[in-house]
């Protein structure tokens, strides 16, 4: 009976999904079906099935161009093709060689802070509010329309209005507030094609370099980019869910989010982006138990700052974090636990860094897999190649730059 129970239960699941296999399944048995009856029936009855037949057929046809609709539209809304992109953005400032493990591979970038033991200060205007421009207002609904096979909700976002040297060893970044609307009708509808034809990178942002932030009109929401490595080398990294609102199915730093604003609206502060936003996020991103962070065992070093080119100047911090009181098994056994469902990744490898390779717009690693059999842990090396996030690369330039 549990058997039974659960044949149905996937039959169910498989009948409501979006998988191109059902379409095409419910094609085959629609042809046999129209097959058998153009056998046995009068042409009367063989023209009313063939009516009915055909629009079964036109209806998963369009299911068919929507399943490929979702699995385009990162591409459609923002352009990751760098090749492409070089041609607007021919400014030598942009192109970035990022190495990596004997391999090496191209992102256009524009980097604000590679830190070097500079003071970073912070003034955060929470009273004031990004309003889009006019032009973008009049599209919105087009725009939002831009993300409508991803998860979205709307929120607050913490902005940054300004980053400037201020003294010889001291950066300082302006910050305010907008929302998470406004981020995905402006850099993350960078590419979307307008009813007139044209982007919003057409528009604004047309080259040679990307406009700085107190100049750009977009909403320009801070990232959190963050490489987290365990005690004994190891280097965690998530790959995206099919549904996220960017970068789906692909691999990104091992904190990726954006940068949240403290409880009760508090004020951001140099400590918090320092230290406590990165705290934050190896719990609610990394899944990791608040008990095992103590002070003392956790490094973070503050790589610098810069602006994502394919998302038209949105900024992002970056990170490096050593954890150094937990090790791989402490951390895959925390998987097993965890059935690797975490937050809005389908998975978190636990990769072995020297393994990683940049292959065009892929990368290759190696990553270790664990499981409870009979009582025993046992480990087992597997291999993935997939697409990264061009942030992942930024995170890896900067790092490179520290050493």
């Amino acid at each position: 009976m549990k058997k039974i129970r659960k044949f149905i239960i996937s039959i169910i699941n498989f009948i409501s999904s979006n998988k191109i296999s059902k379409y095409l399944l419910n094609i085959g048995i629609c042809m046999f079906f129209l097959f058998l009856f153009g056998m046995f029936t009068s042409d009367t009855i063989n023209n009313l099935l063939s009516i009915f037949f055909g629009f079964i057929i036109s209806h998963l046809t369009l299911g068919i161009f929507k399943v490929l609709s979702m699995k385009l539209e990162d591409s459609i809304k923002v352009s990751n093709d760098t090749e492409k992109l070089i041609k607007i953005y021919t400014d030598e400032k942009c192109k970035k060689v990022v190495k990596l493990n004997g391999t090496e591979t191209m992102v256009l970038y524009n980097d604000l802070i590679v830190n070097d033991n500079y003071n970073i200060k912070v003034i955060d205007n929470k009273d004031k509010i990004y309003q889009p421009e006019d032009f973008i207002m009049d599209n919105f609904h087009y725009l939002l329309k831009a993300h409508q096979y991803s998860t979205i909700k709307n929120m607050q976002t913490v902005r940054l209005d300004r980053c400037q040297q201020t003294a010889k060893k001291e950066f300082t970044l302006n910050l305010s507030r907008s929302t998470y609307f406004n981020h995905l009708i402006t850099n993350r509808a960078a590419d979307y094609k307008l009813e007139s034809g044209i982007s919003l990178r057409d528009y604004y942002e047309y080259g040679t370099n990307i406009s700085s932030p107190e100049n750009s009109v977009m909403s320009n929401h801070l990232g959190v980019i963050a490489l987290v490595y365990l005690k004994d080398g190891e280097i965690l990294l998530p790959r995206r869910k099919g549904n996220s609102t960017i970068s789906k199915n692909k691999i990104t730093s091992s904190i990726a989010t954006r940068l949240n604003i403290p409880n009760d609206n508090e004020l951001i502060t140099n400590e918090y982006l320092m230290k406590d936003c990165i705290l934050e996020a190896l719990v609610s991103r990394l899944s990791i138990d608040p008990n095992l962070l103590k002070q003392n065992e956790i490094e973070i070093e503050f790589l610098g700052c810069g602006q994502d080119i394919y998302e038209v100047g949105k900024p992002h911090l970056y990170y490096k974090v050593v954890l150094k009181n937990i090790d791989r098994k402490d951390y895959l056994f925390h998987l097993i636990k965890k059935k690797q469902e975490i937050d809005e990744d389908k998975f978190i490898y636990v990769a072995k860094k020297e393994s990683l390779k940049f292959e065009n717009d892929y990368i290759k690693l190696e990553y270790l897999k664990a499981k409870i059999k009979k009582g025993k842990y046992k480990e087992k090396n597997k291999r993935v190649k997939c697409f990264y996030e061009k942030a992942f690369a930024c995170n890896i330039w900067h790092e490179n730059q520290k050493k």
